[in-house]
């Protein structure tokens, strides 16, 4: 596609410098375009041509001489003859180099490994084969002592490094939904994605992102259409529809912890009575029943849906 679009804007530089020259051309014979008092139709109409196409040839000019300096720009040599990489002494990180070898590992820097704390990013390109588990990856997941997490849809680092990560008493928790390697990295581990809500009310300051986290985890649950083919828009309605499966989150997680789950968010949404009841709870609004009154059975409190799940397994 983006070479289709390279020639049509090529296309279009040459039909503007063709049009100019014809216009250009055609006033030159037919004379001015005003003859007196007179208008003449021919003149002006190529004088008019050729100022829009003379325009956009000289605009079109000016953005293919930037593109040029750019490429220009990104293939000549800077000069620093291969100095302006990551650091050029040790001075530059005398207060960030780890002492005792444990953390982030940055390469080999005059014959010593560069681990350091600086707040920086480290991006390893290379082919197939190249080394890049092996030279980055790997070295970074045994040299950082504190969590660290893998993104390994091909299984190969999960086979490399789940052991020696447990030999030395670190937690490995490895979600393998595709069951790839499972006699020799076992059976997968389960995600509660509740956890991320009830963390917030244990640490300093999480109560703040509570609110963005769970408008977050209901945008995913209930995404907005790709198009609206409809005549009308149900934006309030969807809007609406999210506000509940936050408030169903939140008064899960409230009760039951780090162990309430989607499903009991679930089936508080699909009881109206209940969900009515526990909204007009945290309104404080809930009526006072006399001394001695049996509750009503749409009022008990999720009725032990988190006593009958399994506790959380990554937390």
């Amino acid at each position: 596609m983006q070479g289709q679009q390279t020639q049509k804007d090529r296309r279009n530089v040459i039909l503007s410098f063709v049009l100019a020259a014809a216009s250009w051309q055609v006033y030159g014979l037919t004379g001015p375009a005003l003859w007196g008092p007179e208008i003449r139709v021919v003149p002006a109409l190529a004088l008019v041509v050729l100022c829009v196409a003379g325009f956009k040839f000289v605009v079109d000019c000016l953005w293919y001489l930037g593109a040029l300096f750019e490429w220009l720009q990104a293939v000549m040599p800077t000069g620093l003859k291969g100095t302006g990489g990551f650091i050029r002494s040790w001075s530059e990180l005398k207060g960030e180099i780890v002492k005792g070898g444990a953390g982030p590992y940055f390469g080999f820097f005059r014959n010593r490994a560069v681990i350091s704390d600086y707040e920086a990013c480290a991006l390893s390109v290379g082919t197939t084969g190249s080394g890049k588990s092996v030279g980055s990856v790997i070295p970074n997941s045994l040299s950082i002592p504190h969590g660290k997490c893998h993104f390994d849809f091909k299984g190969s680092l999960a086979c490399q490094l789940a052991e020696p990560l447990r030999r030395r008493g670190e937690r490995v928790r490895l979600l393998n939904f595709a069951g790839l390697y499972k006699e020799i990295i076992g059976e997968t581990d389960r995600y509660n994605p509740t956890c991320i809500v009830s963390d917030c009310f244990w640490r300093p300051g999480g109560l703040m992102e509570v609110g963005e986290i769970l408008s977050e985890m209901a945008f995913q649950l209930y995404p907005e259409p790709k198009s609206n083919s409809g005549t009308s828009d149900n934006e309030y309605f969807r809007s609406g529809s999210r506000s509940l499966i936050e408030f169903s989150v939140l008064t899960c997680v409230l009760i039951d912890g780090e162990n309430a789950t989607l499903g009991d968010a679930y089936s508080l949404l699909m009881d109206r009575e209940r969900l009515l009841h526990h909204a007009l709870w945290a309104c404080g609004k809930l009526p006072i029943e006399p001394e001695g009154a049996a509750p009503a059975p749409s009022s008990t409190p999720l009725d032990d849906f988190g006593s009958n799940n399994p506790p959380a397994t990554i937390h």
